[in-house]
């Protein structure tokens, strides 16, 4: 049998077969694709998880702006009602990212349009009648979590309450709403 009557050797018949191509660029191709699918998951995850944070942290410093006295306190209740800090965790152990960390700072805020948005929260000025929320805790991650430590999250409100008095006359004892009565009075 003479030399080039042999049969090709076995890595150039694989090149020239193209029976079930499709099946072999399956193979090579799905375990990308199914990476990029958990990215896409746990990317998506983590966007959710800033934008449920930031709204809590919004919250809590809408509430402790009320009582800039008890500010910290009405925070952890704040974020704890919303199911941002554990439950159980006591307010005493917010203090490292692994666990949760709050920071609540009281000051002095001037609603002035002249002056930069940065630096119309003063901290620790008095009297007081801002705060300012920041949260950070670990995100999840659902499929990277083997691979990588889940990233900080955190979250930054500031909130301020300016006291205003209300004052009514009237009696409470009746109501009339609608019809000729109503008109009439």
């Amino acid at each position: 049998m003479a030399e080039s009557e042999r049969r090709p050797g076995l890595p150039a018949r694989f090149l020239r077969d193209t029976r079930a191509n499709f099946a072999t660029l399956t193979a090579l191709t799905l375990p990308l694709m199914l990476g990029a699918a958990a990215f896409a998951v746990d990317e998506a995850s983590l966007y959710l998880e800033k934008r449920r944070l930031q709204a809590a942290v919004d919250l809590a410093a809408l509430e402790a702006a009320a009582d800039a006295a008890r500010a910290r306190e009405i925070a952890y209740e704040s974020l704890s009602a919303a199911g941002i800090i554990p439950p159980g965790l006591p307010m005493a152990d917010l203090v490292a990212v692994e666990t949760g960390a709050l920071d609540v700072v009281t000051g002095r805020y001037t609603p002035d349009a002249d002056l930069p948005p940065s630096a119309r929260f003063v901290a620790n000025a008095t009297p007081a009648n801002a705060v300012r929320v920041d949260y950070t805790h670990p995100g999840r991650v659902y499929f990277a979590r083997h691979w990588f430590a889940p990233p900080a999250i955190s979250a930054r409100a500031s909130a301020f309450a300016e006291p205003q008095a209300a004052f009514s006359l009237g009696s409470r004892l009746a109501s009339l709403q609608g019809g000729l009565v109503n008109g009439l009075l």
